[in-house]
């Protein structure tokens, strides 16, 4: 708990220093991002409930690196999260969750092609104290895009694999990147 009234403190104190100036960002990605989520105490809405408490805390980063051609790059997508749940009366629950998880992607554009790839192995650790008993996984994702003759409309196919703790999870995966206009982007 030490920890997160401290995190909350910083975190309040880094929201009003970027509220007060001006900002400056490339589209889509979150160069440095953080959440933090609190829950309210439940016997305010279920007054016969026992008090709990749920909050969760993120932390995250994008660095591209691009290769020599400005088109590939290799993209770090470091994280930290912490969740911390208290149910009183009930102290048999491990109260404080962690997880490190670091996407490491390679965006490759197929030369003298409409054709390009992502490429992302990631690593994962979880575990209720960081000195403990740790979980990893391992998954990843490969994504293929195409883009149509006159550059505006993107198609996206591929795969997510992870090694959950119940088994080997696959989602395939679909989507679209349309251009409308200089200002109008939908994708999905």
């Amino acid at each position: 708990m030490f920890l997160f009234h401290h995190i909350r403190k910083v975190v309040l104190l880094m929201e009003c220093c970027i509220l007060t100036g001006a900002l400056k960002s490339q589209p889509y990605i979150d160069v440095v991002n953080t959440r933090y989520t609190a829950s309210p105490d439940t016997r305010l809405i279920f007054p016969v409930s026992r008090p709990t408490a749920l909050n969760y805390f993120n932390f995250s980063t994008t660095l591209p690196l691009f290769l020599k051609n400005k088109k590939d790059a290799i993209i770090l997508s470091p994280y930290y999260e912490q969740w911390f749940s208290q149910i009183r009366g009930n102290d048999s629950l491990q109260s404080r969750h962690q997880g490190m998880i670091l996407p490491v992607s390679l965006l490759y554009n197929i030369p003298s092609s409409r054709w390009g790839l992502l490429l992302t192995p990631i690593v994962r650790i979880n575990s209720y104290d960081m000195g403990q008993l740790k979980k990893w996984q391992f998954g990843g994702a490969l994504i293929g895009s195409c883009k149509t003759t006159n550059g505006v409309l993107t198609y996206k196919f591929g795969i997510y694999l992870n090694g959950e703790f119940f088994g080997l999870f696959v989602m395939p995966l679909l989507g679209i990147d349309w251009q409308i206009n200089k200002k109008t982007n939908l994708f999905g």
